[in-house]
């Protein structure tokens, strides 16, 4: 087991500090990361690659 922790689309944008569609949008253009997994209706990112991206991008995490 890898200890990833991986965290849905509502947890993203809280870390983030932006509404659930923002996530969505910046994804859709590659402003964000895409989802690490994606299966039956579960979508999920890496909490560490969501907290990266925040320190890249001057977010507080």
């Amino acid at each position: 087991m890898s200890g990833q922790i991986y965290i849905s689309v509502k947890k993203t944008a809280e870390i983030v500090g932006v509404n659930q569609r923002t996530i969505w949008r910046w994804v859709g253009s590659n402003k964000f990361p895409a989802p690490s997994i994606q299966t039956g209706g579960a979508t999920r990112w890496s909490e560490q690659a969501v907290r990266d991206w925040c320190s890249r991008n001057g977010r507080a995490a």
